[in-house]
């Protein structure tokens, strides 16, 4: 990038033998003023205005990816579905992760429970908790939500990962939850398929 010569400015000998770095830092603040004055008047690096004569600004990417430790399933179901609802929420209030309307996501949650309850515990019915935690339902009226929705509406999820095993000794019962943007899968046909003559 090539700057104009009045962009250039020596700094008097006194300075210099002071410090050099000065020197540099002075001529390196001139530029970068330079430089922004040909952005802001719609100019780019090279001092040449793009077509139509204004500058595109990409926007920063939402971010959806919410990742974090569920605590081990407990009865009343209710009352697990509360107390996942409110580490859901300590996460995201720490983190700037929201979700709207038009999200679509997907889920994965790999739950653990020890013992005899492992082989009891129905997936779907556990799943079920984890969604209407999402969305805030704990009980109540379907009408009238009991708390804040951290996804507007479960029809949202277009994808499910579900997983229940026993607690490894390192995580201390704690179950993993991660909600993301949803992707589409490329289904890739590598076989061809023969079809018969009477098809």
């Amino acid at each position: 990038m090539r700057f104009p010569e009045d962009c250039y400015c020596q700094t008097p000998r006194r300075k210099a033998k002071k410090g050099v770095h000065g020197a540099h830092l002075a001529l390196f603040g001139l530029r970068l003023r330079w430089l922004a004055n040909r952005l802001h008047r719609g100019g780019n690096e090279s001092g040449e205005a793009p077509k139509g004569g204004s500058v595109r600004l990409k926007m920063a990417k939402r971010l959806l990816k919410l990742t974090l430790r569920i605590p081990p399933y407990e009865r009343p179901r209710n009352k697990w579905r509360k107390k996942l609802h409110e580490v859901i929420r300590r996460k995201q209030r720490s983190s700037p992760v929201r979700y709207s309307e038009n999200d679509k996501l997907e889920v994965e949650v790999r739950l653990y429970i020890k013992g005899a309850a492992l082989t009891m515990h129905d997936v779907d019915n556990r799943l079920k908790d984890v969604l209407d935690a999402l969305q805030g339902r704990a009980g109540g009226s379907k009408k009238r939500r009991t708390l804040n929705p951290i996804i507007p509406n479960d029809r949202q999820i277009y994808r499910v990962i579900m997983e229940k095993g026993p607690p490894p000794k390192q995580s201390h019962g704690l179950g993993h939850l991660t909600i993301r943007k949803f992707r589409a899968w490329e289904i890739v046909q590598s076989i061809p398929i023969k079809r018969s003559k009477s098809t």
